[in-house]
């Protein structure tokens, strides 16, 4: 899966985290991180491993935000976005990924396919489960 899918209209197919807000509520959220898990060399293209993971601001982020806000500071309370586990797809759902870019392919509407696409043996591999995401794939 890629870690952005681009639906469109500045909007993406899926979400990694989110929260809920109330109205009028001042929210600190935290910060979304894209943690480096590893890399894998692909042709040549390198397609990193990372785990999503929501921390709490740094101290120093906490002092400057007050220092520059002290009403919206006084106001905010802390609640972490939620970061959503995404499985990683099926054999299935990358043979008909594959085909559809094979499709476009020879159109000519897509120069190159994905590496997954192409393995040595022919047939789509898995990519890597556990709640992993890879980009570039």
């Amino acid at each position: 899966m890629l870690l952005a899918e681009p639906a469109g209209n500045g909007l993406y197919k899926r979400s990694y985290a989110s929260f809920n807000i109330a109205p009028g509520e001042i929210l600190n959220v935290g910060y979304l991180q894209l943690v480096p898990m590893g890399s894998t060399q692909v042709a040549y293209t390198r397609v990193l491993h990372v785990r999503l993971a929501v921390t709490d601001w740094p101290l120093a982020e906490l002092d400057r935000f007050k220092q520059q806000r002290p009403n919206l500071y006084a106001q905010m309370r802390t609640r972490l976005m939620t970061v959503h586990r995404v499985e990683p797809p099926t054999i299935e759902q990358v043979q008909a990924r594959c085909a559809e870019m094979r499709r476009l392919q020879a159109e000519g509407k897509l120069q190159q396919l994905p590496a997954i696409c192409t393995p040595a043996g022919g047939t789509p591999q898995r990519p890597p489960s556990g709640a992993k995401k890879q980009i570039g794939v």
